[in-house]
């Protein structure tokens, strides 16, 4: 479809001053970033606002939410309508109750529970090389609702090659042992969380991992 330059926000779905918090910790700027779980697609326009030049890579399981940023100009140059997994395949997505986060999408059914889409799965070791050839310094943006582990360990070669300089995981705080093992996984490929904040106390927290 074609893209147009306007742009239009879908109250309710996603704060995309999440990301204007770690650019202080950002110490070079990423040439790509992968972004999983877009919704609306506002991340993606602060992160082109803030890096002009960068390569946005966009991967959004829900079908509605693909349409609509297509429709309202999607700011970045690649948008996938697949999710992130740790193996290719077909994955069940639940949508969100609530008018105002319609375009929301998630693995979890007892925090969405509204019906249910199944749509395709990839993986980061499959998705890169599609989608980014040389570009190094990649910045990955995880969002997807308490996947996120599965969709790291999908990117097992990528992380070995030392490409991704940065990585933010939004992380559900009842997941505790799960968000205990996303770091692991992290610091064993060198990256340090170097920022972490609540974006809702108690509930959800984003952490800011970087390789120095």
């Amino acid at each position: 479809p074609t893209r147009r330059r306007t742009r239009r926000r879908c109250e309710g779905t996603h704060n995309p001053g999440q990301l204007r918090n770690v650019v202080p910790f950002v110490t070079v700027p990423p040439q790509a970033l992968i972004l999983a779980g877009p919704a609306d697609g506002d991340e993606a326009q602060v992160a082109k606002e803030l890096w002009p030049n960068l390569t946005v890579v966009g991967l959004e399981p829900n079908p509605e939410a693909v349409i609509w940023q297509f429709a309202h100009g999607w700011p970045g140059e690649k948008l996938i309508g697949m999710a992130l997994s740790d193996r290719r395949g077909v994955g069940k997505f639940y949508l969100h109750h609530d008018p105002k986060s319609r375009l929301r999408a998630s693995r979890l059914e007892q925090d969405f529970g509204a019906g249910s889409v199944e749509v395709n799965v990839t993986t980061l070791d499959d998705i890169v090389p599609i989608c980014l050839s040389g570009e190094t310094d990649l910045m990955v943006w995880l969002d997807i609702e308490g996947h996120e582990l599965q969709a790291l360990r999908g990117g097992r070669n990528l992380f070995t090659s030392g490409r991704v300089r940065y990585v933010n995981v939004e992380c559900l705080d009842r997941l505790w042992i799960t968000n205990e093992k996303i770091d692991r996984f992290l610091t064993g490929y060198g990256l340090k969380c170097v920022h972490e904040w609540n974006v809702q106390k108690g509930f959800v927290r984003d952490k800011f991992y970087r390789r120095d």
